[in-house]
C-alpha cells in the first residue's frame, strides 16, 4: 500500500515543472522566441547584412567584374540565410513545431501563408518540448516592432532606386546612358530641321526678280 504522506516523486525543482521563463538573445542557436522578437531579430539581421552588401557593391562596382560581384553577393547571402534560418527555427519551436517547417519558406505561394503564420501565430503558453517560454517583451522591443513596418514602407522607394543604380552599374548600362545623353544633347532638334527645310522650300518657290533692262547705246 502506497504511503499517502510520501513526498511526490516528480522533481518539483525542475525548471520545466514550473512556469519559469528565460531571456532570449539575438544570436543563439536554441531556445524559443515569440512573434515580436522574431520580427525584430530577423529585421535587424537583414538590415545589417544588406548594408554590408550595399557598401561592398558601392566600393567594387567600378573596379570589380560582374563575376566577382556575383561571388561576393553569394558569400554574403549564404551566411545571412543560415542565420535567419536559425532565427525562424526558434520561432517555430515557440509554437511547438519542428524546425524543418522552415523549409516551407522556399516553396512558391506556400511561403506567403507560411510567413503570415509565423508572424501572427501564437506560441505555446509555458514550457514545451523545446524549452522554457521566452520572457515577456520589453518596451523597446514592442516599439521597434511597431516602427519596423513604417520604416520599411518609407525606405522602399530609396531601396528600389539604389537597386536599380546598382543593377545598371553591374550590367554596364551607365556608360551607355551617358553616351545616349551626349548624343541627344548634340543632335539638332527636329523643329529646327523642319524649320530650315521650310525656309529652303519657300526660297525655292519664290519667283525670281525680273532683270533690269540694259540702257540702249
Amino acid at each position: 500500500m502506497s504511503n499517502l504522506y510520501a513526498a511526490p516523486a516528480a522533481d518539483m525543482a525542475s525548471p520545466l515543472a514550473n512556469n519559469q521563463t528565460y531571456m532570449p538573445k539575438m544570436f543563439e542557436l536554441n531556445g524559443r522566441i515569440g512573434r515580436v522578437r522574431y520580427l525584430v531579430y530577423a529585421t535587424v539581421i537583414s538590415i545589417v547584412m544588406m548594408g554590408l552588401v550595399g557598401v561592398a557593391f558601392g566600393l567594387l562596382a567600378k573596379a570589380a567584374s560582374l563575376m566577382m560581384i556575383g561571388i561576393l553577393a553569394l558569400i554574403v547571402w549564404i551566411p545571412m540565410v543560415v542565420i535567419l534560418f536559425f532565427v525562424l527555427r526558434r520561432r517555430l519551436h515557440d509554437m511547438g513545431k519542428s524546425g524543418w517547417f522552415a523549409l516551407l519558406q522556399f516553396v512558391p505561394l506556400v511561403n506567403l501563408g507560411f510567413i503570415l503564420w509565423v508572424l501572427f501565430g501564437r506560441g505555446n503558453e509555458g514550457s514545451n518540448q523545446y524549452g522554457l517560454a521566452p520572457a515577456p517583451n520589453t518596451r523597446p522591443l514592442v516599439i521597434a516592432a511597431w516602427l519596423i513596418p513604417l520604416a520599411i514602407a518609407a525606405a522602399t522607394p530609396s531601396y528600389l532606386k539604389f537597386e536599380k543604380e546598382m543593377t545598371n552599374k553591374m550590367m554596364g548600362t551607365g556608360a551607355t546612358d551617358a553616351m545616349q545623353q551626349d548624343a541627344d544633347a548634340g543632335a539638332v532638334p527636329s523643329e529646327q530641321v523642319e524649320g530650315a527645310g521650310n525656309d529652303a522650300a519657300t526660297d525655292a518657290a519664290a519667283p525670281a526678280a525680273p532683270a533690269e533692262p540694259k540702257p540702249a547705246n
